[in-house]
């Protein structure tokens, strides 16, 4: 609210130690291992009084388990799709992809759960903190082929398929 500041605080960790912070920029907190942290910023004026404080919650989670979640949203997709379940399968994609998958699958038809039995098995992923990507391989002929399912999370903080 244009109100002048003198300095800000961050603490990453809890509400004793943190650094304070003599120009604007980004900053950011790492964590080398999974938890609950907190991270409170505290902005005061130059005679020193809190005009502006705000503590969040993050999880940090393990490497492990977010590749488990990406791997979790291929299988669920691939479970959907043995079960025929087009319209949840669906859910799994983006709004701007949903109309390209949802004209594939039902070209399918019955043949969608075959498909999905069929599809390959995981053979690599790859998470970054916003993008995955999991590549699938098959035997075709005596051949191995592989082929990228990339995700992508949300605003809202769920995973989605972009491209298969």
């Amino acid at each position: 609210a244009n109100t002048p500041f003198a300095t800000i605080n961050i603490d990453c960790v809890s509400p004793s130690g943190g650094s304070d912070v003599i120009q604007l920029g980004n900053y950011s907190c790492r964590y080398a291992d999974p938890g609950t942290f907190e991270v409170r910023v505290t902005v005061k004026n130059g005679a020193g009084v809190t005009i502006y404080a705000v503590t969040k919650r993050l999880t940090v989670r393990s490497a492990a388990e977010h590749i488990a979640t990406v791997k979790a949203v291929y299988h669920g997709l691939i479970d959907r799709l043995k079960a025929g379940d087009k319209t949840t399968a669906l859910n799994l994609f983006p709004n701007s992809a949903r109309e390209r998958y949802d004209d594939i699958f039902t070209k399918l038809g019955t043949d969608l759960a075959m498909f999905a039995g069929q599809i390959g098995n995981v053979a690599s992923t790859t998470a970054l903190e916003s993008f995955a990507e999991v590549v699938i391989s098959r035997e075709v002929g005596g051949i191995t082929r592989v082929f990228s399912v990339y995700m992508t999370l949300g605003a809202d903080g769920i995973w989605r398929i972009d491209s298969m």
